[in-house]
């Protein structure tokens, strides 16, 4: 995944970066900072335990020609 693990349980999503990566689990995770890597690396199971929620304020916008199935994703 490419959404950072430590936002999103501060309830924002950011994009991670590939320079902010760390393995766990199987897994790679990126990070939008270094603080948030650290933060992650002393207490992996703490952010992704379960599942996040996203922010009240998340908007996603699907498009695409008829027949290929937005409404059966939606």
């Amino acid at each position: 995944m490419t959404t950072d693990p430590v936002s999103l349980k501060n309830g924002k999503v950011e994009q991670g970066l590939p320079e902010f990566a760390a393995h766990f689990g199987n897994n790679m995770f990126v990070f939008q900072s270094e603080e948030n890597l650290n933060a992650f690396v002393k207490q992996p199971r703490f952010y992704i335990e379960k599942a996040p929620e996203m922010p009240p304020n998340f908007r996603l916008l699907m498009l695409g020609p008829r027949g290929i199935g937005l409404k059966t994703q939606a």
